[in-house]
């Protein structure tokens, strides 16, 4: 039988026992209440004989007419009132006395009314005086003897219902005495039994979820009914089988997550790499995103643009240069954000000091917008104004001068050009190879100028082909750009390389992503749903049949209910901890003073009742998740406030500063510290210094803040003394930097 079904039939039974005397106590007050009036009718008409007798004295006293009329409208009354107790008196004992009542009554009234009939005969002569006086003596006495037959037959009547009355009042106060016992018996008993059944019951389930909860997973309560704590034990079994299932399923989470971490910790490592080979790179390497904001910029940028990396990067092209916007450069970069196509160009970037810088330019798109690789190719132009200048003089160049006309002759050609002439087989007055013939004909046909490059033996020759205005013929400017090349092709390997290995990463962490992604939803959904359906049983139990449980039995659900939320909690900061690993990171500009105090004041909102002390000494602005690192802080702030809560005073610092290109913060407090030998584990999952009943918490907290700020790229670790408060520090990398 169901625990509602046990309590409505427990709570029938009360009513019902209730209902039953409520209905016999309305039965007895009823006669009660008749009898009172049955006795108050018996006195009316014992009044009123007596009324009756003392007016019958006045008139045999006066003989007037006045006593008479009184006392044949007391006699009436007096009928009434019979008239009325012959109706009501249903006792055989009052019914009798009534009877009797009504004979003498009736005898009175006949009596008294031959009394006045001998009267007036006497007085019209009918009777004779002497005759009349002993008639009147004799019908007088008859009279009295009557009256005081009926007064008496009165007394007796009202004794008898007094009698009545009064019984019926001890029996109402005996029925009121059993009621209260009978009700009182009732609910004790239904409580007792109840709860006992309950108690049991209870106290079973909880050293079943006791054994269960300490690891024995193939433990299983008894069930022998079908109620709602028989439904909450089948639920605990059923949580018990799936634990175990999952159990295994647990561990090959903990090694996934440790060989993802190590898989993180690999390619953090490798990015590091990448990033310090990109770092130091000669070439220009900078990441714009589709708000044109710089999001990554190198050594060589910075040097390019003249402008130190912090400077760069959150900031965009328009805010670190002013009018950049209306330049062919904004237009090539827009053109390659919209239509995905590479570009190449050579751009002349003008600084704001007037002075200028010619740079070869490979914008390409990558997913957060452009990637675009810069050389410096000021010396280059540099070389080819003076080429061009040479060029006046050719037999002074030290480079190749030619001059081909448009058949495709060699009009002229300087002594630096025995190289190309070796190599293409002719002397001056002789033709060209036939591709070169085509190249020049191009040239004065377009009149536009082209470069080609030439391999001549170990070197690599880059021919400048101008068209000669008007005159038929081309000049060809050669220089040596072999080491230029060599560069250029050795970076294209090396970018080729990283691209691949960045392809490949992405392709296991995504497939590892999935998996994770899908084997954390299995598992939260199977333990999530038992959680909650024995949190809200044991919630209905208590709001609904507090009443009927015991303190202890009470006390019992209570742990339930603690520890299902508990479990519920690391349910939740697991799935976080996985979710930080997959999150995509979306990089910006972080002010961490205005982000600490927000931070801040979510955390202080959790301790009304405790005044805590909060110090800013002025960190420098971060690069970074502003969501990752909100979460970090949060973590990091909420451990201050907890582990200081035993302090009278309470006071938190947060701070930073930037050097050896790197931000360092700190969240330091005056709590209850730690041991340093002790400080590998504070980091680690599930690890605790602290027992849960000292200080509430899951143990993923700090393993969180771990893993976020490794995703950016930096490190953490902390400071402390048992009673003397701890240091938690964490660093970014400093980014900046474009041209």
């Amino acid at each position: 039988m169901k625990i509602k079904t046990l309590l409505n039939v427990s709570s029938y039974i009360s009513i019902g026992v209730t209902l039953i005397m409520i209905s016999f106590f309305f039965w007895v007050s009823y006669q009660t209440k008749r009898l009172d009036e049955d006795r108050a009718l018996a006195g009316a008409i014992r009044n009123n004989i007596y009324e009756r007798i003392i007016i019958r004295d006045e008139y045999f006293i006066n003989r007037e007419n006045r006593p008479r009329r009184q006392w044949r409208d007391k006699s009436t009354k007096i009928k009434k009132l019979l008239e009325t107790a012959s109706k009501r008196l249903n006792f055989k004992e009052d019914r009798a006395i009534l009877e009797d009542m009504i004979k003498d009554y009736d005898d009175t009234v006949d009596i008294f009314n031959t009394i006045i009939e001998n009267e007036k005969k006497m007085r019209t002569g009918g009777i004779e005086g002497a005759r009349y006086m002993e008639y009147d003596k004799r019908l007088f006495s008859q009279l009295i003897v009557k009256s005081y037959e009926l007064s008496d037959s009165a007394a007796r009547l009202r004794a008898s219902l007094n009698e009545a009355s009064d019984t019926a009042h001890h029996r109402i106060t005996l029925f009121l005495v059993l009621f209260v016992f009978l009700v009182v018996a009732t609910v004790l008993v239904n409580g007792t039994l109840i709860g006992r059944i309950l108690k049991n019951r209870i106290e079973q389930l909880r050293r079943g979820a006791g054994i269960i909860g300490g690891g024995n997973l193939d433990y299983r309560i008894d069930v022998r009914a079908d109620d709602e704590l028989s439904s909450l034990a089948r639920l605990m079994n059923d949580m018990a089988g799936n634990l175990s299932r999952s159990y295994t399923s647990v561990e090959n989470l903990r090694a996934e997550m440790e060989n993802r971490r190590r898989a993180e910790e690999e390619l953090c490592a490798s990015e590091e790499r990448f990033r310090h080979t990109l770092d130091n790179m000669m070439e220009g390497c900078q990441l714009i995103g589709f708000d044109y904001r710089y999001l990554y910029v190198n050594d060589s940028v910075a040097r390019h643009g003249r402008k130190p990396r912090r400077e760069l990067v959150g900031r965009t092209m328009q805010e670190s240069y002013p009018g950049i916007e209306d330049t062919q450069l904004f237009k090539v970069i827009n053109s390659c954000m919209n239509d995905r196509i590479e570009r190449r160009m050579e751009n002349k970037f003008v600084y704001p000091d007037g002075s200028s810088g010619w740079f070869e330019l490979s914008i390409q798109p990558a997913p957060e917008g452009v990637f675009i690789l810069s050389m410096d190719i000021d010396a280059r132009k540099r070389a080819e104004e003076e080429i061009a200048w040479l060029a006046k003089l050719p037999s002074e160049n030290p480079n190749p001068v030619l001059r081909v006309s448009s058949d495709g002759m060699l009009l002229y050609a300087n002594e630096g050009s025995g190289a190309l002439l070796e190599l293409w087989g002719c002397a001056i007055g002789g033709l060209l190879p036939s591709d070169w013939l085509d190249t020049v004909q191009e040239s004065l046909t377009t009149n536009k100028s082209k470069i080609i490059d030439v391999c001549c033996r170990t070197r690599i020759i880059s021919v400048f082909v101008a068209p000669v205005t008007g005159s038929g013929y081309v000049n060809l400017y050669g220089s040596d750009v072999t080491e230029h090349r060599q560069a250029e092709a050795s970076i294209k390997i090396l970018n080729e390389e990283l691209e691949q290995r960045v392809v490949e990463r992405t392709a296991q962490l995504e497939v590892a992503n999935k998996e994770l992604e899908a084997f954390s939803y299995s598992v939260s959904h199977d333990l999530r749903t038992p959680l909650r359906a024995i949190d809200g049983f044991s919630k209905v139990l208590l709001d609904k049949y507090s009443r009927g449980l015991e303190d202890e039995a009470q006390r019992y659900l209570d742990i339930i209910r603690k520890n299902t939320q508990q479990m519920g909690k690391l349910i939740d900061d697991l799935l976080s901890f996985s979710w930080i690993g997959r999150k995509e990171m979306r990089v910006s500009r972080i002010d961490m003073e205005r982000l600490a105090r927000e931070a801040f004041e979510q955390v202080r909102s959790q301790y009304p009742d405790r005044t805590i002390g909060f110090t800013i000494e002025s960190p420098p602005v971060a690069s970074g998740d502003v969501d990752m690192i909100t979460i970090a802080l949060m973590n990091l702030l909420s451990n201050a406030a907890k582990f200081t809560g035993s302090r009278p005073e309470t006071v938190i610092e947060f701070g930073g500063s930037e050097e050896n290109n790197e931000n360092t913060y700190y969240v330091r407090d005056n709590g209850v510290g730690f041991d340093m030998k002790y400080a590998d584990k504070l980091f680690g999952v599930f690890q605790r210094l602290h027992t849960m009943e000292e200080f509430e918490g899951t143990g993923v907290g700090l393993a969180l803040v771990q893993r976020i700020i490794l995703r950016h790229g930096g490190r953490v670790w902390a400071e402390g003394a048992v009673d003397q408060g701890a240091v938690f520090h964490f660093t970014l990398p400093v980014q900046g930097g474009s041209a």
